[in-house]
């Protein structure tokens, strides 16, 4: 009997030390057990959700203490029963005591499996809430998971495991807490549109980016920023920004950045120099925001502007429109101008070309008439000399060679006169 008594105090003892301690290392231990579970095995996965969708190992061990005192237990209970006496009730009662302490894990609220889905987009952060959590902590490499060739799956689900908080004294009165925590970082690309207009910005409140000259002249100005997460920086970013996610960082972080070093860029220059230096501008933001943001795990794509400048005093303005307005006339008239220019230059030219044309056909006119007269006094000479050379003297006039009037004169018998027959002597 004595050793019966001994070793049922002990399973007791051991069951009271458990339950005080394991609550302590629950947390760290189940930690370790949900990090594995991001880990590409099946074998991994199964241990790990086998061990936390099971219930409080505090009750499963209390079960098993009361099984064994049961088994030492019952010869005697059997005997009691065959002779009930004083003290075979008080044992029955001592056994009703402990299996009342054993199973008091049964009586509380039921513990509800929560786990957590990473998609295609996400990277995942399991971390210990208590114990070690540097030590502990896993990531789940979305991008080593999808490149996978047995499955081209983008989502992971992680078994979020619990432990027993006690709310109160009486047996039951307790909750279930999470003893790790998973934080997910989107990276999906996110677009910003800062402008005035509530129809074409990203918000419908007025978002432009107001600015000033170095007159101190106020206008404002929309602007356009996109950017995401890449993979290897999800860490990084979930460092500086503590699980907040990219499009709250792009309206907060981001766009006061940017509107900082819009104020310093317009501020140090004129009125004039800053309509002029708007590409230099912009160009210069977007510069200095990706590699700002680039070490704090933000990939900005662009910083573009939006809207053009717009000047708070309508005055101003409208001053700016009719100036525009009177330098684009002038410019206007003087272009006209060289129009006109244009076109009596081609006049000149065509009316000097046309002279030119004109002294040429009358030199050739002339030349014309020259040859004209001269075959005619050739011919006339011909004429002669046969006439001279004709024995029988027979008179040949001038119009037996051309007639007076012919088309083949050109007019030359009325300019050179009549002449006088010839008459060959015999």
């Amino acid at each position: 009997m004595s050793i019966r008594f001994v070793i049922s105090v002990m399973l007791v003892g051991l069951y009271m030390a458990i339950s005080i301690l394991y609550p302590v290392a629950q947390g760290p231990i189940e930690g370790k057990i949900a990090a594995s579970m991001v880990q590409d095995s099946d074998a991994s996965y199964a241990a790990a959700h086998a061990l936390l969708t099971t219930h409080s190992p505090i009750t499963i061990i209390g079960w098993a203490v009361f099984i064994a005192l049961l088994v030492i237990w019952v010869p005697v209970l059997r005997r009691a029963l065959k002779r009930p006496t004083k003290t075979a009730a008080t044992f029955l009662g001592c056994i009703a005591f402990l299996a009342t302490i054993l199973t008091t894990g049964c009586v509380g609220p039921y513990k509800v499996e929560k786990f957590e889905t990473i998609e295609s987009n996400e990277t995942a952060f399991v971390v210990p809430l208590e114990g070690a959590t540097l030590a502990n902590q896993a990531k789940f490499m979305s991008i080593d998971y999808l490149n996978s060739p047995e499955v081209k799956v983008a989502t992971k689900r992680i078994t979020i495991p619990q432990r027993q908080r006690d709310t109160g004294r009486v047996a039951g009165n307790y909750e279930w807490i999470d003893t790790v925590r998973v934080i997910k970082v989107n990276r999906a690309p996110i677009t910003r549109q800062w402008v005035k207009a509530s129809t074409q910005g990203t918000s419908k409140s007025d978002e432009a980016i107001e600015v000033e000259s170095k007159e101190s002249i106020d206008f404002y100005t929309g602007a356009v920023c996109s950017g995401f997460i890449a993979e290897e920086d999800a860490a990084r970013f979930l460092y500086y920004f503590a699980g907040k996610p990219l499009s709250e960082v792009m309206d907060e972080n981001v766009r006061g950045y940017v509107q900082n070093l819009m104020w310093v860029e317009f501020g140090t220059r004129d009125l004039t120099a800053a309509k002029e230096a708007k590409k230099e501008i912009m160009d210069a933001v977007s510069k200095s925001t990706k590699e700002f943001y680039s070490k704090q795990g933000i990939t900005i794509s662009y910083v573009g502007g939006a809207e053009g400048l717009t000047y708070k005093d309508p005055k101003i303005q409208e001053s700016i429109n009719s100036a525009f307005i009177a330098e684009n006339d002038r410019k206007v008239a003087d272009q006209e101008n060289q129009a006109q220019t244009i076109r009596n230059t081609k006049l000149v030219s065509i009316a000097t070309a046309q002279r030119q044309a004109a002294e040429e056909f009358a030199k050739a006119q002339n030349a014309m008439i020259a040859k004209t007269q001269l075959e005619i006094q050739m011919k006339q000479a011909d004429a002669m000399l046969e006439i001279a050379h004709n024995s029988h003297g027979i008179s040949i006039q001038p119009g037996a060679i051309l007639s007076e009037g012919s088309p083949f004169l050109f007019g030359l018998d009325k300019v050179t006169g009549a002449r006088p027959p010839v008459t060959a002597n015999k």
